[in-house]
């Protein structure tokens, strides 16, 4: 425990997320710092992913306009 420095799981967890595991599969207690460190790293990843995904869809529908009428147009 003394060789841990704050923070230092949170790329891990980022990793993680990206490399499709799930948060369940946090390697270490949820209660302990490298724990929290690993999972927010992980949360952060996954809004990440989620706002990407997001972004990419509106912009396929304001390409593609489906027939809408949008206020940018």
């Amino acid at each position: 425990m003394s060789d841990y420095k704050a923070g230092s799981n949170y790329d891990e967890g980022f990793k993680a997320r990206y490399s499709g595991q799930h948060r369940t599969e946090n390697p270490y207690s949820i209660r302990s710092m490298q724990g929290s460190d690993w999972l927010t790293g992980w949360t952060d990843a996954d809004n990440k992913i989620y706002e990407e995904a997001k972004t990419r869809n509106l912009n396929q529908l304001n390409e593609h306009g489906h027939g809408k009428q949008f206020l940018q147009d």
